[in-house]
């Protein structure tokens, strides 16, 4: 719930500093940036789970600080093109980089579960068999295979080995 009401928040500055309705100053940027790192932190240290909301949240504070600073240092010099158009772009396209960043990582996080998703497999130390295991067993030894334990080894992350012992 607090990750939606971090994310909530900050759509609502982003669309005032991006329509140009309220600049918000850098100390409030800052603030905000902080507590939803804080709060990230506090989340995933509770529920073990990946703060994205909160990402996504510091995404849009940062993305803030960088065009408020941009718009700040084009009005004081006073360069041709109007400093809210380009804090605008310098906003948009910090944005999508730092969003970039953020699907980099969610992509990373979901390909290491993925690959560990098999945990039957990873295990290093034979537990209980199922009764379906057993039953293939018995019936490899009726037939004269052998009834032994299976010669397959894998790895830790789950990628099997070439080569059988």
């Amino acid at each position: 719930m607090l990750g939606k009401a971090n994310l909530v928040l900050a759509l609502i500055s982003a669309v005032l500093l991006v329509s140009g309705a309220w600049l918000m100053p850098k100390w409030v940027w800052w603030i905000l940036l902080v507590i939803s790192i804080v709060a990230g932190v506090f989340e995933y240290i509770d529920e073990r789970k990946q703060p994205y909301l909160h990402m996504v949240a510091a995404v849009f504070y940062v993305s803030g600080l960088v065009g408020v600073s941009i718009y700040h240092f084009w009005d004081e010099r006073d360069f041709l093109v109007a400093p809210v158009v380009v804090m605008r772009v310098v906003y948009i396209l910090m944005f999508m980089v730092l969003l970039g960043f953020v699907f980099v990582y969610w992509r990373a996080v979901t390909a290491f579960r993925y690959k560990r998703g098999n945990v039957d497999k990873e295990k290093l130390v034979d537990g209980p068999q199922s009764f379906e295991e057993k039953w293939e067993r018995f019936r490899s030894w009726l037939k004269g295979e052998g009834g032994g334990k299976k010669e397959e080894i894998y790895l830790v992350l789950g990628e099997e080995v070439d080569e059988k012992r």
